[in-house]
């Protein structure tokens, strides 16, 4: 290929200075044909690997890129515009690398293209593996996230040995004192296997523990053939990362093996360095225990042994409390003199300035301060402060290490202003390049070359730089003075490669520049500073995202992990962790009901929004958070898109960050973070953890109300034991475990007699059998009640009592268990002997009266038709002379009332004899049509109107004549009982009432007088009214035939109105 100079107009005039090792390569190119007219020899450096023969990168573009770059060629000629397009360059085979390539028509030539080429691979690569790992980061949380202890440690060796596919992988922890590894866990394929312990000696582990992460991609077994289980297992790759404490303190290290050659070995080492910290916390919290009872002693040794001067100061009074042998050393105070001052009394600052530095000191606001201390001598020293807070007796000091600094800070010397200078800058590039040298005077750094990247990037053109300043414009005061440091150091040799810098904009946005800068001199041997500046906002934030994420996990792993036993404690620690790591003031959980607000837990560094609090819900602003279905973040109240639905009152709320609670499924309250003092840049994945957070304190105010209520439900349930008016008793393998009192009255018996014992002590031989039987049952129908049983009992007085019993099987403290209800039915038993006494007299005395009854009325029917016959012979033959023909008459009356008497009582017997007929289903209309066709001739002649409805009960099962007899009856009276001065009107109809069947029959006849009795109608022979014919049996055998089916009859009735029937005919 043919090689030509660049166009030195478009390209600047230091092109030929321009060194040979900068990442970006210029090509020219004609149209027609295509084909490149020159490269630059930053090729090899821009593609490396490359074949250095080669300078047509045309040839290599992948193949699935070559149209896309045809085609942005041919656009940047048709148009005459500048074309930016990403693709990837071939190097070899399976492997490629990604560059931007910048291009655009020649102002002179029109056919002809001038670019800029730029590998961005190691960009791309990264996107990539910040993407891999965050998806892997949140599986991995989300298997763990509720995990502790040894649970813990399986489940992530599992976890990371899937989703890494990892033939083997364990955590070991190196024990004290000696270079053994003991696994804590170990897996392979997938699955727990047995831990074991090994010596580091000649194992890969040896250049891990204490250290660094170890990879030995392939042929590890060759490189330690010591290590035999290597070379057992067929293992090629080895990659190991060390476990540290907080403190650094190495604890152990976890490893993977694999039987192939590793290939991702990056994303194995950032994994495992990320989940380190978290595993050695683990295996440190699980030490913990054993070493909270040694940190006092030990923190006391190394206090008074320390050489750094050391205070332990009270930051509620400003009191020494503790001062080693070094700080009476320093102030020259004895240490009863330096114990009796207070901090103030060695201070140059006001007591309120002391003051507040100590609350910053104490809420860890800054744990570095400098300071001027009067010694005893009186002179004025410099000092350094480091500053711990400690909670000692639940209450907080701060300990100050102290070093003195008065030399080092009177010797300081101002930093030497450095001049930079850029050699030469591509316009078409798509970093910023620039070329700038130092002058004396403001703005000290004076720029030659400002390509249009640089403008795109800071939006200031090379003259507004120039005049404003570099320094000045984009950095802040403390960056600036870091980054005049830094261009020393570039003046001296050392070049920037690729380092991260943050500028402000002249729109005044935060931008993110990783540069690359090199020396070069020119022609009068000047410095200057040729800078490629590459703005990677976007990528850094990604990182910083993924970093903000990582680090609210690894809290959100804290708050989780906190095995309080009380749930409050829980919470409050929840929150206290929050609070810290936020660095705010305020954070609490609330509970709302209706228009309540009430917040419940809390903590807060200024004791404002205490728990108890409690407000209406419409002065919050977590009324607004509890209406919505979303996370409420607030960090300008003023700019907020909330701000209209907030309520109409004034907030102090300098920042804002709530969500709702949810428990069992519905709204409880809110849990808010909330400062009133400073403002705070709460972001989308703040939203995230606080969403997470608001799970897990839902899921513990849900476990603390089942608590509550079980508690309360036992309380419930003893009560009533103990209160319940039967005998209640608990026995797990024939032992008495409880007994209620009212069962120890049964039995006769105290607690102490009876807890402990054998149930069979109190059992009466005759029931041995039927008790065994009844607790065979209740085991084998585990969790159901069996049918009471009658069983007799000895009490301690040794009385024998009768108890009907039940119970049921249970779990009593993981043990089988029998629960039995009994109650004392010794005196039922006796009233029931004296009742079945009672019941055979009144059968016998009945069947005597029955017996009786017919034997009168049969007897007297012949003596009867006897003498009826005498006087009709008297009659005959005129033996009745006129004088006695008066008396006659009624001696006939009487025989013939005598006569109808003795037919109605045989009528009552064979009723009575009837009884016991058997049922059968009737229907009602049958049965009244019946009726109705006999007494066709009195309802005609008493014009009576008779309405009937059975379509409520059509039918009922009963013996038929009884049916009948009861409606003819009830008819019968209604016609022959009748109002002289009204037609008769009769309603009938049935109906289902308390479940059996109900007849109803009124009428509009005469009616009774029921006040002196209710019962009187139903009596044999009894009738209120004598005026009309009959016997005074009709209702007596309508009650009789009621009565034997377990019914019952009411009646309504009032003089001159008429009468109700309702008849229950019975469910027997």
């Amino acid at each position: 290929m043919k090689s030509n100079d660049l166009n030195q107009v478009a390209l600047g005039a230091h092109v030929k200075a321009f060194p040979q090792n900068l990442p970006v390569a210029f090509w020219e190119a004609q149209s027609s044909p295509w084909q490149l007219t020159y490269v630059s020899p930053t090729l090899a450096q821009t593609l490396p690997g490359i074949p250095t023969s080669s300078t047509n990168f045309w040839e290599l573009i992948h193949p699935e890129d070559q149209v896309l770059v045809k085609k942005y060629h041919q656009e940047a000629i048709n148009s005459q515009k500048p074309q930016v397009i990403e693709y990837r360059i071939y190097l070899t085979k399976g492997t490629y690398i990604w560059v931007r390539d910048q291009f655009e028509a020649s102002p002179n030539i029109p056919s002809q293209l001038k670019g800029v080429l730029t590998n961005i691979d190691r960009e791309k690569k990264q996107q990539e593996l910040f993407s891999t790992q965050e998806n892997l980061i949140k599986e991995i949380v989300q298997v763990t996230a509720h995990k502790s202890g040894q649970d813990y440690f399986e489940q992530i060796a599992l976890s990371l040995s899937k989703i890494l596919k990892a033939d083997y992988l364990a955590i070991g922890e190196k024990l004290i004192n000696q270079e053994v590894i003991r696994t804590v866990v170990h897996c392979g394929d997938h699955q727990i296997i047995p831990n074991f312990s090994y010596a580091l000696e000649g194992t890969p582990c040896q250049f891990v523990v204490d250290k660094q992460t170890c990879v030995y991609p392939d042929k590890v077994a060759q490189q330690f053939p010591e290590d035999t289980m290597l070379t057992d297992l067929e293992i090629e790759g080895y990659l190991g990362t060390p476990i540290f404490d907080h403190e650094g303190n190495g604890l152990g290290l976890i490893w993977a093996l694999y039987k192939i050659p590793i290939q991702n070995t990056g994303l194995i080492s950032s994994l495992f360095e990320l989940f380190s910290s978290r595993i050695g916390a683990e295996i440190n919290r699980l030490k913990a225990d054993i070493a909270l009872l040694e940190s006092e002693k030990r923190f006391r040794r190394y206090f008074k042994a320390d050489k750094a001067i050391q205070l332990l100061i009270n930051p509620e009074n400003q009191q020494i409390e503790d001062a080693n042998p070094a700080a009476e050393a320093f102030y020259g105070y004895s240490y009863t003199e330096l114990t009796n001052l207070k901090i103030t009394d060695l201070h140059i600052l006001e007591e309120q300035e002391v003051i507040q530095k100590l609350q910053e000191a104490q809420n860890e606001k800054s744990n570095y301060f400098q300071f001027q201390h009067q010694i005893k001598s009186g002179q004025i020293k410099y000092i350094e402060a480091y500053s711990t807070p400690l909670e000692v007796n639940q209450r907080t000091y701060i300990l100050a290490t102290i070093h003195d600094i008065t030399e080092s800070t009177q010797n300081k010397l101002d930093l030497l202003k450095e001049k930079q200078f850029v050699d030469s800058i591509i316009q078409h590039a798509t970093e910023g390049i620039c070329v700038c040298h130092e002058v004396e005077s403001a703005p000290f750094v004076k720029f030659t070359v400002w390509n249009h990247q640089m403008e795109q990037i800071t939006g200031y053109s090379m003259d507004e730089i120039n005049t404003l300043g570099w320094y000045q414009t984009v950095y802040d005061k403390v960056t600036s003075e870091k980054a005049a440091a830094r261009m020393r150091q570039m003046r001296q040799g050392k070049d920037l490669v690729r380092e991260v810098w943050t500028i402000n904009t002249k729109d005044d946005s935060p931008r993110i520049l990783e540069i690359s800068t090199t020396t070069v001199q020119n022609e009068d041997k000047v410095p200057h500073i040729l800078a490629i500046m590459k703005d990677v906002t976007e990528t850094q934030r990604a990182k910083q995202a993924l970093e903000a994420r990582q680090s609210r996990m690894r809290l959100l792993y804290q708050i989780t992990s906190n095995v309080a036993q009380e749930i409050d404690e829980q919470l409050q620690q929840a929150l206290k962790l929050t609070t810290d790591f936020f660095k705010i003031e305020t954070t609490f959980i609330s509970h709302i009901e209706a228009d309540n607000f009430l917040i419940t837990n809390s903590h807060s560094t200024t004791n404002m929004l205490g728990a108890g609090t409690r407000f209406s819900l419409d002065e919050t602003i977590c009324q607004l958070t509890f209406s919505q279905e979303t996370v409420v973040m607030i960090n300008d109240l003023k700019k907020s898109r909330w701000k209209n639905q907030l309520p109409p009152i004034d907030f102090d709320s300098k920042a804002y960050l709530g969500t709702v609670v949810y428990v069992f499924g519905k709204k409880y309250g809110t849990i808010c973070i909330t400062s009133t003092t400073k403002a705070h840049p709460f972001n989308e994945i703040d939203a995230e953890f606080i969403n997470l957070l608001s799970r897990w304190v839902g899921n513990l105010i849900e476990r603390k109300i089942k608590e509550k209520d079980l508690r309360e439900s036992e309380e419930r349930y003893r009560s009533l034991t103990e209160s319940a008016p039967v005998g209640i008793v608990l026995h797990s393998k024939g032992i008495i475990k409880y007994i209620n009192p009212f069962g120890l009255q049964m039995l006769e018996a105290t607690h102490e007699q009876l807890i402990g014992t054998p149930v069979s002590q109190i059992l009466h031989p005759d029931s041995a059998e039927v008790a065994t039987e009844r607790i065979k049952m209740l085991y084998e129908k585990k969790g159901a009640f069996v049918n009471p049983l009658e069983e007799k009992f000895i009490t301690l007085k040794n009385n024998v009592k009768e108890f009907v019993i039940s119970g049921i099987a249970i779990d009593q403290d993981g043990q089988p268990a029998i629960y039995n209800v009994f109650a004392d039915m010794t005196h039922l038993k006796q009233v029931e002997k004296e009742l079945f006494k009672k019941t055979n007299q009144l059968e016998k005395a009945n069947k005597e009266l029955e017996e009786l009854a017919y034997v009168a009325s049969h007897d007297l029917k012949a003596p009867l038709a006897n003498f009826q016959g005498l006087m009709m012979l008297m009659t005959a033959v005129n033996a009745i002379n006129t004088s006695g023909e008066e008396y006659f008459e009624k001696m006939q009356q009487a025989v013939q009332q005598m006569q109808d008497t003795l037919h109605n009582l045989n009528e009552v017997i064979d009723m009575k004899q009837a009884l016991g007929a058997t049922k059968e289903e009737l229907s009602f209309q049958q049965v009244f049509d019946s009726i109705r066709a006999s007494l066709e001739t009195q309802i005609t002649e008493a014009q009576a109107t008779i309405s009937v409805d059975f379509s409520l009960a059509p039918t009922i099962l009963y013996p038929a004549l009884q049916l009948k007899s009861i409606l003819q009856n009830l008819l019968t009276n209604a016609l022959k009982y009748r109002h002289p001065d009204r037609l008769p009107k009769i309603t009938i109809h049935t109906k289902l009432c308390q479940d059996q069947v109900c007849l109803f029959i009124s009428d509009n006849g005469l009616g009774m007088d029921l006040s002196k009795s209710k019962e009187k109608p139903f009596g044999l022979f009894k009738r209120l009214h004598t005026h009309v014919e009959g016997k005074g049996m009709g209702l007596y055998i309508i009650k009789s035939i009621v009565d034997s089916h377990a019914g019952h009859i009411t009646v309504k009735s009032e003089v001159d109105q008429g009468t109700i029937f309702k008849i229950y005919l019975g469910n027997e």
